[in-house]
């Protein structure tokens, strides 16, 4: 099984858990994407809150079986919350569920044969036992796919008083320009789509953003209403927040940005100053998510690849093992 160890070099935790929890949870980061996520994971591993479970971790691969991996167990919490398939429409990428499907039908992972009902699904994501699996190493979370479920994992660890939650600010209209980016990561493409025939790790990566888009920002399953200019996107960021403030307790929740500083992230959290000097990290602006997700398809590209020379090398073998066996003959 895969460790990590926090570094500054590798800010967002890919590692891998499955089991009991392992360090005590005590931050959950609330703020949408597109709202330094990043560099609060980092000032939270920062202040000693490590591991910080990140967006980026599913994403990356992992030294665990296909079946076993964060983005499936990720993509059977849409499952328990949401149903097998969005319920906003047939899918262009429908073929992309159906090779998930086939990907993971007949891997040890019993939650593909056995589909709870909707009342037994909500009360498996309300169960501590699910996030302690998933998130077990972590002591804090963040970013999407973690605020797609806030509510139950909130409602799993809430009873515990040291448990707190952090939720990034940031303009809406600098934000809404800002998230435009994930609109170019995911919205379909024909070459997305041809990956997602070929690689079945690029076609969870690339459904799970899809599942995040229908159920996180409310657009429907072909991407045609991606972030679109009316107002529907700010509205959908100003409710998300507006919840949250409503649900979870004044005395256990910030309201913070990194331009705010370190005093009073570390005043609410009960940690000490660091270092005069030290600023708060500012990363992954929206060059750097850019360039992640082409690494990511690149990847994707090289795995394919790949494949491919191994079975043309199969074959060419295969054929030279014939003749020479019928000229032997």
């Amino acid at each position: 099984m895969a460790t990590h160890k926090y570094d500054e070099h590798d800010p967002y935790n890919d590692g891998y858990h499955r089991g009991d929890r392992v360090v005590p949870f005590r931050v959950l980061s609330l703020g949408m994407s597109r709202t330094a996520t990043a560099s609060t994971q980092r000032a939270l591993v920062m202040l000693g809150f490590s591991n910080c479970y990140h967006g980026y971790r599913p994403l990356r691969r992992q030294n665990v079986p296909l079946a076993s991996s964060d983005i499936a167990r990720w993509m059977r919490a849409f499952e328990l919350k949401w149903g097998a398939h969005p319920a906003s429409g047939p899918s262009s990428l429908k073929q992309v569920s159906r090779i998930l499907q086939d990907v993971l039908r007949g891997r040890p992972i019993s939650w593909i044969n056995v589909r709870p009902g909707p009342s037994r699904g909500k009360a498996l994501l309300r169960d501590r036992k699910f996030w302690d699996d998933l998130l077990g190493d972590c002591q804090s979370a963040c970013d999407l796919p973690v605020i797609a479920f806030w509510r139950e994992i909130w409602e799993a660890y809430s009873e515990d008083p040291e448990v707190k939650v952090v939720l990034n600010i940031r303009p809406i209209e600098s934000w809404f320009k800002s998230v435009q980016v994930l609109g170019k990561i995911y919205e379909p493409s024909l070459s997305k789509k041809l990956l997602c025939l070929l690689d079945p790790l690029f076609c969870m990566q690339f459904e799970m953003g899809r599942r995040l888009a229908i159920h996180v920002f409310g657009y429907d399953a072909n991407f045609k209403t991606l972030f679109r200019n009316d107002g529907s996107t700010e509205k959908v960021y100003e409710a998300n927040n507006a919840e949250i403030r409503a649900i979870i307790p004044e005395d256990r929740l910030l309201l913070w940005a990194p331009q705010d500083g370190w005093q009073p992230l570390c005043a609410f959290l009960n940690r000490p100053l660091p270092a005069q000097d030290t600023p708060v990290p500012r990363v992954n602006d929206a060059a750097q998510t850019l360039q992640f997700a082409q690494d990511l398809t690149r990847a994707a590209i090289i795995r394919v690849l790949r494949r491919l020379l191994s079975f043309v090398l199969l074959a060419s073998s295969l054929t030279l093992t014939t003749r020479l066996f019928k000229t032997s003959a």
